[in-house]
């Protein structure tokens, strides 16, 4: 699959709506809020947090799961783009406008971005730094083709939130075309 080099196009971040699953992360999730910049709306799933998240749009009382969250956000998006980050994400400045980029293509179905370990003095976050299982790399390659598409009723199946964690890909919904791409010139942490 080729990775093409888009320019500057006609998708903003306000054309996207960020889900966040979360459980017992309410500061986090009050840093990413400010970190998602100018998006439509970033809808919070408090996923049977022992104290109830303020400002979460939807709420299950006992956990669920991320996989659950994440599609009981999705439902409650209005714009054709969603974007799944996990909690504990740290996005770099204008980390959405290079995944946009790729929807100007009408095949494009998923979009992910590159997903690195934030470094620190610790002999695990040393390791994480540089082998973390969730940096694919710095060459682009597809996103994982097992996906589902939504139209069979299942965005985020548990099977790949768990083998996929933090590496949400923002996606077209509802999708028809069929190319996966990660993109490199994005990054979260």
């Amino acid at each position: 699959m080729a990775h093409p080099v888009y320019g500057d196009g006609q998708l903003r971040p306000v054309d996207v709506t960020v889900v966040v699953p979360v459980r017992d992360d309410a500061d986090m999730v009050a840093d990413l809020r400010m970190a998602a910049g100018d998006v439509a709306e970033v809808i919070v799933v408090d996923d049977g947090s022992q104290i109830p998240i303020d400002g979460a749009a939807l709420r299950n009382e006992t956990a669920r799961g991320p996989a659950a969250a994440r599609n009981a956000g999705w439902r409650r998006a209005r714009t054709a783009l969603v974007a799944f980050l996990d909690a504990d994400t740290a996005l770099e400045r204008g980390w959405l406008e290079p995944l946009l980029r790729h929807f100007e293509d009408p095949t494009v179905v998923a979009v992910a971005p590159r997903v690195r370990s934030m470094d620190g003095d610790t002999i695990l976050a040393r390791y994480e730094y540089l082998r973390s299982p969730l940096d694919l790399g710095a060459v682009p390659g597809p996103v994982d083709s097992t996906w589902p598409n939504p139209e069979r009723g299942n965005a985020v199946t548990p099977r790949v939130a768990r083998a996929g964690q933090g590496r949400q890909p923002s996606r077209r919904l509802p999708g028809h075309g069929l190319a996966r791409l990660s993109c490199q010139q994005a990054r979260s942490w």
